[in-house]
């Protein structure tokens, strides 16, 4: 009985894979109508449960077989014991067959449904059409995928194929490229770019046509901030940049324009970024808030000097409604403990206790004039020694020029010994989540972000100045603060 057993056993292992190992050709044969199989074999699905239904038809024939021989057995040889065995193994032999499809219709009575509904673009966020024609057959053959999902493709077009690919829909579509030659080497044209006015992460793309191409490249909306290598947000040599943090270096010589995705920007966040003209954000600086058609038609960019090659961005993401009638403490001081005029709280390269001043500005904000000076007119309130000053200023995202800090701050203002701003700002204190930039008359930064900026008990902030080192070239003359 166990060679019987074994012998069945194999005959169907072998049915099975007989079955799968030419699935591809056995969807090109007619194979019989059996009741209550499925009659459609077009396709995959269609094809496994006819197999399935085939395989559990044939067990459940040698099934009925054996128990068959098994009564023909016991009418010959009545030996229970043999005859036993075989109904077992028959009944067995069923129950195996028939336990996944009870477990399956019992779980789920649709999980056995192999009927597969065709794509709908109008169903889909993707819908992409792609025809591959080959070239080399005498008979040339063209197949049409409908697929709901496109990558950038390195390679396509190989030897012996033509493929076109038609974007049917696409949804939050940045930029789409293609090229002549594989790996982008033969230089990329531009098929789409969105316009850098429209945020929607969802905006809605079709009708684009890839043909001839033997690389593309899909660039998908995010938010943050995308550079691009020439004006006017076209790409001609390299892809655009895409960060929502920042870079502490890149080729800025390939950064002539800025397009901005703030998708939530009616919920009140955006994005704003400093670009500096050297590495680890050094040198000359200068911040943006909105898209720049030309950096160097910026009235503020335009002023930074990126001859040099070296570059390096902060981007900030913040929510403006926090900023609504918010204001920010920042105080400053010409001494590098942060201290005021009597205080103990000095290192021994601070002037006197007597000669300690600080200047308190409230900034508040300016109505969304981003970028803005100030227009009212500035009205200190200090002591009567002006060693201790306060001002309030509709300033909040504004930088502050050192003529506005000199009528804001009397006490620092320039004396027949100290030319343009008077005394050094050495050191300072901010109140709230902030990025401060000071800035030198030469329009060098130095920036304070969350991470260097002291906060709490003891939250001095100390400049670097030739207070601190002989050798340092930094008098802090105006300082630009970014909340977030």
């Amino acid at each position: 009985m166990k060679k019987v057993n074994k012998l069945l056993l194999s005959i169907l292992v072998i049915f099975i894979l007989s079955l799968w190992g030419e699935i591809t050709f056995a969807l090109e044969l007619s194979w019989p109508d059996i009741p209550g199989l499925p009659k459609e074999m077009d396709s995959i699905e269609g094809f496994t449960a006819y197999a399935y239904g085939l395989i559990v038809s044939v067990g459940s024939f040698i099934a009925v077989g054996v128990l068959v021989w098994a009564g023909i057995d016991f009418i010959t040889s009545h030996d229970v014991s043999r005859i036993k065995t075989k109904v077992i193994g028959a009944l067995i032999g069923l129950v195996v067959l028939l336990i996944p499809y009870s477990l399956l219709i019992t779980l789920n009575p649709e999980i056995l449904n192999t009927t597969v509904k065709k794509l709908s673009c109008e169903n889909l966020r993707v819908c992409i059409v792609r025809e591959v024609k080959t070239l080399n057959s005498e008979n040339a053959e063209v197949k049409t995928y409908v697929e709901s999902t496109i990558q950038s493709q390195p390679n396509i077009n190989k030897e012996g194929e033509s493929e076109t690919i038609t974007i049917k829909r696409y949804h939050g579509l940045q930029n789409l490229y293609k090229s002549y030659s594989p790996n982008y080497q033969g230089g990329i044209i531009e098929i789409y770019s969105d316009n850098p006015d429209n945020d929607n992460l969802n905006l809605l793309v079709s009708g684009l046509t890839i043909s001839n191409a033997r690389s593309f490249k899909i660039i998908d909306k995010k938010e943050g901030v995308f550079f691009y290598d020439t004006e006017a947000y076209n790409s001609a040599r390299d892809f655009p940049l895409f960060t929502d943090t920042g870079f502490s270096s890149f080729d800025a010589k390939k950064i002539n324009s800025i397009d901005i995705i703030n998708a939530s920007k009616d919920k009140g966040i955006d994005h704003v970024g400093l670009l500096f003209n050297k590495n680890d954000y050094k040198q000359n600086c200068a911040p943006f808030f909105k898209d720049v058609p030309s950096i160097s038609s910026d009235p503020l960019l335009g002023k930074v000097n990126f001859f040099s090659g070296e570059g390096s961005v902060k981007i900030f993401k913040r929510d403006r409604n926090k900023l609504k009638g918010s204001k920010i403490v920042l105080t400053l001081y010409n001494n590098t403990s942060c201290a005021s005029r009597g205080s103990e709280n000095l290192d021994s390269k601070d002037l006197i206790m007597n000669e300690n001043k600080k200047c308190e500005i409230i900034l508040i904000e300016n109505e969304g004039n981003i970028g803005k000076a100030p227009d009212e007119e500035v009205k200190p309130e200090c002591d009567k020694d002006n060693y201790n000053c306060k001002v309030t200023l509709k300033s909040l995202e504004t930088i502050i020029s050192p003529q506005i800090i000199e009528d804001a701050c009397p006490n620092f203002a320039p004396n027949l010994y100290n030319q343009g701003l008077g005394e050094d700002i050495l050191s300072f204190r901010i109140d709230s989540t902030a990025a401060i930039v000071m800035l030198n008359k030469y329009d060098i930064c130095s920036m304070w972000d969350i991470k260097r900026i002291s906060r709490g008990e003891g939250d001095c902030n100390q400049v670097n100045s030739q207070a601190l080192n002989p050798n340092a070239d930094f008098r802090a003359k105006k300082f630009y603060v970014i909340p977030y």
